[in-house]
């Protein structure tokens, strides 16, 4: 059986348009133990951010709708309103973008 962060790779990469809008991208360890099933947002000149506590049977749905909202937004940051709750909840951290 697959590790949770596994699965959600694998549920994200199948549901993902192929416009290269958005893409999954695999990582061996985001150094997060104690909230394995994590992922990261990252776009270009938006900030970069690490959230945890992902459920992937409940939360795809809102992890691709993020990733849109992220990517689209004018801002380099996702506004709250425009943040699902997993991703409000589950924040671990933000980096700003280099």
């Amino acid at each position: 059986m697959p590790a949770a962060g596994e699965a959600l790779v694998v549920k994200l990469a199948a549901r993902i348009p192929d416009d290269g809008s958005l893409r999954v991208v695999p990582v061996e360890c985001l150094a997060v133990c104690d909230r394995p099933c994590t992922i990261a947002f990252a776009a270009p000149d938006k900030w970069t951010y690490l959230i945890g506590d992902i459920d992937p049977e409940h939360d795809s749905d809102d992890i691709i709708l993020a990733a849109k909202r992220l990517s689209g937004s004018p801002a380099p940051v996702l506004a709250l309103a425009d943040r699902p709750s997993f991703f409000r909840k589950g924040v671990i951290g933000r980096v700003p973008s280099v």
